[in-house]
């Protein structure tokens, strides 16, 4: 018996397919809901949005190996060529820290607190803080249970700034990677000061071959420049130091220098530093006045100071030296009180006058008053005029930065907020 058998062969031959899209994209939809999980087009491709860019995510992505950004090549998981560019923000309030990871504090009007969210629900997070003024204070505080490092809180106290970072690295515990806490000393640059001599700042002071001052500029930026003409009345600079630092020395018969006629109705507070070598009659200061003599200050027997300015001329013992390194400072209103401090001690704390137009009431000359016989036997360190009735911290803060700059912290008072340490 035969049998036929009949084999089909089937030849398959490859085909070339192409996906033409007649709208500008190709959509997937691998879940068929009508909901494109992955789109194409001429912008780029996009999973799980339509693309803005050449490759757009809108959700996780996970790397296994390699990324590469800016080049090919690198032997790290992300290889970075190029710059890298961080969202932040600036904060001037209370605020509990959200998804910028990089905080700029202005600390400028008030104390701001910054609140770390819970450790737990964001391990691995990275913070980085910058306080950005030198007024007030910064806190950074946990939330809960939370600990930063074994504390419950950071803190940057005022006349600093600084940067802190910190990371969640557990589910309670923030973890402080950096603390770079800078103390930004205290000048009076932030005051508005009316004039401010600084005879250490050497960059301030023009001389002459035989170093006799013709000028002594201004840093309350307002250019009323100390000046002297005239090279037999001018006082000398580099030949005297207080502290270490370099003094104008005024020789007590010719010494004197013209300040710009610096009106000073709105009040007055007036601080400097100053050494006499004799304890002859001298004044510091002098100005322009009705018919009393000119002076803002005088002082004589080494104890007693006159102040002419806004009052009867009383004699006031602050306990000056004959000689030695000594800071005075006159606190006026601009219609009835006063008060004087002697290195930083309220030695009269209080006094009236009535204003009229026989008192100084504008400050133009360094080393002599307007009448003979009151020039100064001695060093000129510091000057500063606010032209304004100051606040007793404001005051304080001027003491303290004198003090602490010509040597003087050793005269302030046991309670005196900064005789330990500089403003």
């Amino acid at each position: 018996m035969m049998y036929t058998i009949t084999l089909l062969v089937l030849i398959t031959s490859t085909f070339s397919y192409e996906i033409i899209s007649t709208t500008g994209q190709i959509k997937f939809d691998a879940n068929f809901d009508n909901q494109a999980e992955l789109i194409l087009n001429s912008t780029g491709l996009g999973i799980g949005v339509t693309p803005s860019t050449n490759l757009h995510v809108n959700g996780n992505a996970i790397v296994s190996d390699q990324l590469f950004v800016g080049g090919s090549s690198g032997v790290s998981n992300l290889n970075m060529n190029g710059t890298i560019g961080y969202g932040f923000e600036t904060v001037s309030a209370n605020a509990t820290l959200s998804s910028n990871s990089i905080v700029l504090v202005d600390s400028s009007s008030d104390n701001i607190t910054l609140y770390l969210p819970l450790a737990a629900n964001v391990i691995g997070r990275k913070y980085t803080i910058k306080k950005m003024s030198t007024l007030n204070e910064l806190y950074v505080i946990r939330t809960s249970d939370d600990l930063i490092d074994l504390g419950d809180r950071v803190e940057f106290l005022p006349n600093s700034m600084g940067l802190l970072s910190v990371m969640s690295t557990s589910d309670n515990q923030w973890t402080v990677l950096s603390d770079s806490s800078v103390d930004i000393l205290w000048t009076p640059a932030q005051l508005d000061t009316s004039l401010w001599l600084d005879a250490s700042d050497t960059s301030t002071i023009l001389a002459g071959i035989s170093d006799n001052v013709y000028q002594w500029s201004d840093k309350s930026g307002n250019d009323r420049h100390v000046t002297q003409g005239t090279i037999l009345d001018q006082p000398v600079t580099d030949s005297v130091e207080i502290n270490g630092l370099n003094a104008i020395d005024f020789d007590g018969s010719n010494s004197e220098m013209n300040i710009p006629p610096l009106s000073l109705t709105d009040g007055t507070c007036m601080i400097y530093v100053f050494e006499p070598d004799s304890d002859t009659i001298y004044s510091v200061v002098g100005g322009s006045v009705g018919t009393v003599n000119g002076h803002f200050d005088r002082f004589s027997d080494g104890k007693t100071y006159y102040e002419y300015f806004r009052s009867a001329r009383p004699a006031t013992t602050v306990g000056l030296q004959s000689t030695g390194v000594q800071m005075l400072a006159y606190n006026a209103d601009p219609a009835s009180a006063y008060n004087i401090r002697f290195s930083g001690n309220a030695t009269f704390a209080g006094g009236s006058f009535t204003a009229t137009s026989d008192y100084a009431t504008n400050l133009d000359l360094l080393g002599r008053a307007k009448n003979a016989g009151t020039l100064l036997n001695g060093k000129i360190a510091e000057v500063i005029v606010v032209n304004s009735f100051l606040s007793d911290e404001d005051i304080q803060r001027i003491e303290g930065y004198l003090a602490h700059k010509w040597g003087l912290e050793g005269d302030l008072a046991a309670e005196h907020p900064y005789k330990s340490v500089a403003p």
